[in-house]
């Protein structure tokens, strides 16, 4: 039987299938790396939408925030009765 984390990994890539391919390119490329070279992927990735970076942390909150939403949902569906 999977365990919590499994099904929960599992649910997040139903999740992301289900965004728009823009949202699921810039949150993917919102936590691709790792610490300085995370400041400057954001900043080029904000660059490359032609937004501001607040703009993009906004943006990718609120993906954040959908997928969360879906994943509880999917969570409570998978969960045995």
């Amino acid at each position: 039987e999977p365990t919590e984390a499994e099904l929960a990994y599992e649910c997040l890539l139903k999740c992301m299938e289900q965004l728009p391919p823009a949202n699921r390119k810039l949150i993917s490329g919102y936590y691709q790396n790792d610490k300085r070279q995370k400041v400057e992927s954001r900043k080029n990735l904000a660059e490359t939408l032609g937004i501001a970076q607040n703009a993009l942390r906004i943006r990718a909150h609120r993906i954040r925030q959908t997928l969360q939403h879906c994943v509880e949902e999917c969570l409570e569906q998978s969960a045995p009765a």
